[in-house]
């Protein structure tokens, strides 16, 4: 994925300080020569307490919030863990910053993770949060591409989860989101951010 995005020729690179974005970003940087910043509130949603359990660890130790996780009931969190409301309140900021960094015609890249990605792209797209059924789950190296209207400077989708189909970068793994236009998120790019 990496020289597809690094072909875009992105103005600024920023990433999520955790390791899996933080080394794609990397493999991005350093085709593309331009340095990664990396920023915390980038980070996937925090799951609290039951960071590091497997799904069926999760529902035997917390079968309450595990039921309430599976649907969707944010009422019931773990210690620690983050609302969607929590995701989009560090989130979007950072992504508008992004966007109004970049001058006319420049792209940016945002290599961040599938969930709090999603979460983030719908407010940046005046969708609801409900809205999220409607989309598959962002893979590991995917990327999304948002662009601005031409008539209207909103956002659109232009490109969900797409997957480098060379053969050599996708082995099973899950994807990422890029944005293309301005802004790419965990992969994503936007116009002006890819």
């Amino acid at each position: 994925m990496a020289p597809y995005v690094a072909a875009l020729r992105p103005a600024r690179i920023w990433s999520s300080d955790l390791a899996r974005a933080s080394q794609t970003a990397a493999y991005i940087s350093e085709l593309c020569g331009v340095p990664v910043v990396t920023d915390e509130r980038l980070r996937e949603y925090s799951v609290g307490s039951r960071s590091g359990m497997t799904r069926a660890e999760f529902e035997e130790t917390f079968p309450r919030e595990y039921a309430a996780w599976l649907a969707g009931d944010e009422s019931i969190l773990l210690p620690g863990a983050e609302s969607t409301a929590d995701v989009l309140a560090r989130m979007v900021p950072a992504l508008r910053g992004y966007l109004e960094s970049l001058g006319a015609g420049e792209t940016g890249v945002v290599v961040t993770h599938g969930a709090c990605l999603r979460a983030a792209m719908l407010e940046l797209l005046d969708l609801p949060q409900s809205a999220d059924e409607a989309f598959a789950t962002m893979g590991n190296c995917t990327w999304t591409t948002l662009q601005e209207n031409v008539f209207g400077g909103r956002l659109r989708i232009a490109r969900y989860n797409t997957r480098c189909t060379c053969g050599r970068c996708w082995r099973g793994r899950s994807s990422r989101f890029r944005v293309d236009a301005r802004f790419s998120l965990n992969s994503v790019e936007l116009p002006g951010i890819a």
